[in-house]
């Protein structure tokens, strides 16, 4: 399972990292797309390009 960061999946949205942590604490992306270790966040990458890509059987 591949994890990418915030600022990584925000660069790839093209979007502020503060956007990003407002949609996932708003619950705006799927939650099968968040990995959360403790206080960290990470986002599944392989579930996170379905979801951008408008697959959603994921």
């Amino acid at each position: 399972m591949q994890l990418l960061s915030i600022k990584a999946a925000s660069d790839l949205l093209a979007v502020k990292e503060s956007t990003l942590r407002t949609w996932i604490a708003r619950k705006q992306i799927p939650q099968n797309v968040i990995f959360r270790i403790g206080n960290t966040v990470r986002i599944r990458e392989e579930q996170f390009n379905r979801w951008i890509n408008g697959n959603d059987s994921i």
